[in-house]
Order: structure tokens, then sequence, then C-alpha cells
């Protein structure tokens, strides 16, 4: 993995972030198909589960906050350790949920464990944004995550697979095996060095995270990033709702060809990932990021014309390799342009945001499919994601960015 990277990188501590990368990414993918599983098969409430789900990643709201709190202090280990000390919470209070029968109590462990969870990305997030722009360094920001991409993307893949055969040795036997694959992804945090660290100094919390917001609405190229993260995610983030009604109310096939959906995502994720780690550079990146959008604009509106199992498919696999594009482009930018002692608070306001307008995307999808076709909602995509691509081309700090 590290052999496609140039020398001009912190080889030991980058690679030992991928581990922890990929093995998280692993049991992540286990822990989320664990939970909702174990949510209605031990509820059996659609309304907990949902609720449920919503928590898993409703602390990322609260990501400007966090980050700015990781920017304040120099030890970014602790974070990170602390981190996967809440994956671990989450995964064995499950335990008790299994073992447990009372809807109450099976309802308020399973919202703990939700939002420990959620929690952990709140902070693990920032922490591995902040240690990739350090460890990368700035020649090499495109292939370094286009390499953590690929990795991250291939565990989750892997996870999903494995999620079958996990769950069909038992609820207890898949809890014990992702608490100790979540302890087993601390090992490669306790060796990094995390000795340059930087900190923002002295200052109150509420003065640093002010700071970081002036800093990210004066600078245009970090402001554009942010924006094209939001708005992205208001638009992607309707293709889980929209698909799962289409497979269940239009094609009538079971809960499996959703699965296969997610697969082709990300599969194409992992293609995607794999093609721009091999690229050098990539020049006027303001002038490829408006095709890219534009081709998933044109891409989605196959499926609102050709409502069609195999249509759904083939344009989730297209999503998902030209997300394994844009993702380490964006990254590649924001590290560039941002400050070091500001990564923090800048990846939680894009995580802040992006959570945000993915919530407002859910139930925007749901209103449109309560009124019209569900397929419907993919016309909305692609005006969206075509829109978005016309005002992408006008940022003519990003078009002059290269990576």
């Amino acid at each position: 993995m590290t052999q496609t990277i140039d020398n001009n990188y912190d080889k030991k501590n980058f690679s030992l972030l991928m581990a922890e990368t990929g093995i998280s990414a692993f049991a992540t993918s286990l822990f989320t198909v664990l939970i909702l599983w174990v949510s209605i098969s031990e509820t059996k409430s659609a309304l907990v589960t949902g609720i449920t789900s919503a928590m898993l990643i409703a602390p990322l709201i609260l990501s400007i906050l966090t980050g700015a709190i990781i920017d304040k202090f120099r030890n970014k280990k602790v974070f990170a350790i602390f981190g996967q000390f809440l994956k671990v919470l989450a995964a064995s209070t499950l335990l008790i949920v299994i073992q447990n029968h009372s809807l109450f109590l099976d309802s308020v462990f399973l919202f703990i464990s939700a939002l420990a969870f959620g929690f952990s990305l709140d902070i693990l997030v920032p922490v591995r944004a902040i240690w990739s722009q350090q460890f990368l360094r700035k020649p090499i920001y495109l292939k370094g995550m286009s390499v953590a991409n690929l990795v991250s993307r291939t565990s989750r893949l892997t996870g999903f697979i494995a999620a079958a055969l996990l769950l069909s040795n038992g609820l207890k036997t898949s809890t014990l095996t992702i608490t100790i694959l979540y302890l087993s992804s601390l090992l490669p945090i306790l060796f990094i060095d995390s000795s340059k660290d930087v900190t923002v100094g002295k200052g109150t919390l509420r003065e640093v995270m002010r700071d970081g917001l002036r800093y990210i609405s004066n600078t245009r190229i970090v402001a554009e990033i942010v924006f094209i993260s939001s708005i992205s995610a208001l638009f992607w983030g309707m293709s889980d709702s929209a698909s799962t009604v289409m497979i269940d109310r239009v094609f009538g096939l079971s809960s499996a060809y959703l699965s296969y959906a997610f697969f082709a995502i990300s599969l194409g994720g992992i293609f995607g990932s794999a093609l721009t780690s091999k690229l050098k550079t990539v020049k006027s990146v303001g002038r490829k990021l408006p095709i890219l959008y534009g081709v998933g604009g044109l891409s989605v509106l196959f499926i609102a014309i050709f409502p069609y199992l195999y249509t759904l498919l083939s344009v989730f696999f297209v999503v998902g390799f030209l997300s394994g594009i844009t993702s380490p482009l964006i990254s590649a930018v924001l590290f560039g342009a941002a400050p070091r002692d500001k990564m923090g608070r800048i990846q939680g306001a894009m995580d802040t945001f992006g959570t945000s307008f993915n919530s407002i995307s859910g139930v925007l999808a749901g209103v449109i499919m309560t009124f019209w076709f569900p397929g419907t909602v993919f016309y909305v995509m692609a005006a969206g994601l075509v829109i978005l691509s016309m005002i992408v081309s006008r940022f003519k700090s990003l078009s002059k960015i290269d990576v």
C-alpha cells in the first residue's frame, strides 16, 4: 500500500494510521449491521430502530465544537484513544441489550450505544484529518488520500460481506468479535508518534471556534470546499432512502437487493480511489469537479427515466466511482490550503454542515416520495447535482488549484 506513495512523507506514521483506519472501517461495517439488526430483532419496534439509526450520526452535528476542542489541545493521540474506547463501549453495550428483555431498557442501551459510536466519529474524523495532513505533506496529498480512501472503502466493503457470516454465528458472538476488533484498532494508535502535533495556544473555546469560523468565511478556497461538501451531501443523501423505497415498493424485492445497491456503491468507490491513487497530479481541480458532478447528475437521471433494478445498480456503481475520485480531490485541496492548527475546526465544520444537510435530504426525500412516485427523487437529485456543477464551475479560486 505504501509503495504507491512517494518517499516524501512520514511512512511509519501514515502506515499506522492506515492500519487503524482499515481495522476500524471493517469493524464499523459489522457494527452498523449489528446494531440495526439487534434493534429490530430485540425491540420489534420500527420507531426504536429508526431513532437508533439517526443517533449513529446525530453527534456529528457537534463536530465543529469537537474540532475546536481538538485543535486547542496539543496531544491528539489522547483524543484518538478516547474515540476508540467509545467504539468499544458502543459495541459492548449491545451485550446488555441482547441479554435483556425490557423494551424500555433495550431502547435506552441501544441509544447509548448509538450515541457512543456517533461521538467516536465526532472525535476520530478530525484527528485522522489532522494526522493525514501532517504525515503526508503537501506534494502527495492526492495520492495519499486516494490510498486512504481505498483502504477505508475496501475495508467497509469486506465488512458488509463478512456481516452475514458473522451474524449467522449469533448476536453474542458477533458483539464480542466487534468489540475485540475495536480494541485491536487501538494498537496502531499507541505506536503513532504525535510529538509534532500543534495547538492553537491560548484562548477560550468560544474564541477558538469563532477564529475557525472566521478563517473559513474569509478564506475563499476553504469556504468553497465546505460549500461543495455540504451541498453535495444534501443531494447524495437522498439516495439511501430513495433506493430503499424503490427496491421495496417499485421493484417488490427483498432487503438483500438493498445490500447489492450498497455493494455497487462501495465497489465503484474502490475503483475510483484506485484510479486516483495512480495520478501524480491533477491540474485545475475547479475545472474537473464540475465535470464529475455533472456526470453524476446525468447518471442519476437514468434511474428516474428507466426505473429498473439493473439501472439502479449500474448507476450506483458510477456514483461510487465518482465519489472515489471527488473525495480525495477535495481532501487534497483542503490539506494544501488549510493551516494544520485549524484543521480540526475546518474538518469539524464540514462534518457539522454535511450531517445537517444530509439529515435535511432524508426528510426532503421522504416528503417527495409521500406525494409523488419514488423515482421523482432521482429527478431532484439530478437537477441538484447539475446545478452544483454549474456553481462550482464559477469558483475562480478553486479553478487555479493544482494537487
